[in-house]
């Protein structure tokens, strides 16, 4: 609000040897809004910046039947987010950062239904609640296809997007990022 700029996604901690890897890999994955995968055998980070769609698939592509999961349950779903990071400007002690909320997404909930999202390697509100917001969005796109695929479409690794095109849903080229 006051202007100025920052970087998108900055990492900024200290942690001990002793602390758990994976955990500390799913805080640096938070700070970026990423996503973290295990892929033969390696651990793989993405950052949460947009990426073309790598390729594109069709019905053809899967063998057996295709499972589509069109909403999530009451408990998994969310229409704001709150959480803590650590504030570099209150000497690195966890405060709250201001809500992202969204009026659309509660008018069609009926309700707040707020989740929690700390990001312990956020020392910036304005961080914080983008990271919140990208978090929120993502909540919502709720559709999720799952089926086998052709050997073809394993060239796609966890983590990028692809385009999937299946006529008796009535999807064109929709996007859809594979976990």
């Amino acid at each position: 609000a006051a202007g100025g700029t920052e970087p998108r996604y900055r990492v900024s901690t200290m942690f001990t040897l002793d602390t758990d890897k994976e955990e500390i890999l799913s805080a640096f994955a938070s700070a970026c809004s990423g996503s973290l995968v295990y892929v033969n055998g390696m651990w793989m980070m993405r950052g949460g910046a947009y990426r073309s769609p790598a390729i594109t698939l069709t019905e053809d592509d899967f063998v057996g039947p295709i499972e589509i999961q069109s909403r999530l349950s009451r408990r998994e779903l969310g229409n704001a987010v709150k959480g803590l990071y650590v504030a570099a400007d209150q000497k690195y002690v966890d405060i709250r950062y201001p809500p992202v909320t969204t009026s659309w997404y509660e008018t069609e909930d009926g309700e707040r239904i707020c989740i929690e999202r700390d990001f312990p390697f956020v020392t910036s509100a304005g961080q914080a609640q983008r990271l919140a917001k990208i978090e929120l969005e993502e909540l919502r796109q709720q559709i999720t296809v799952k089926g086998r695929l052709k050997l073809g479409a394993y060239r796609v690794l966890p983590g990028e997007v692809i385009q999937l095109t299946i006529a008796r849903y009535g999807w064109s080229s929709k996007v859809f990022r594979i976990v």
